[in-house]
């Protein structure tokens, strides 16, 4: 899998497991505070194209393993678009 690098000081990567699950806080992943890095990596609505694809691989990945579509397409892209900017920055 590749994974996109946090900025120096940005703490835990919040990565998958094999089972899809967040291997520092244990939640489905992505994770909440995964999702929320990436809104905060990608903020822009022009920005978002290279997230779906980064997180379209790992949903391919997932289905590989055996994870339905519609739980797959929940969990890596329907959250893509996120929160306006605006509620982003208050979040982080």
């Amino acid at each position: 899998m590749e994974y996109d690098q946090p900025p120096e000081g940005q703490g835990a990567l919040h990565r998958p497991n094999e089972d899809w699950y967040c291997t520092d806080d244990g939640q489905e992943w992505p994770c909440p505070i995964y999702i929320r890095r990436m809104w905060s990596w990608y903020p822009r609505p022009q920005d978002r194209h290279r997230l779906h694809l980064i997180m379209t691989s790992f949903r391919d990945s997932a289905l590989g393993g055996g994870m339905s579509r519609p739980i797959a397409d929940a969990r890596f892209l329907n959250w893509i678009d996120g929160p306006p900017l605006r509620q982003i920055k208050r979040s982080i």
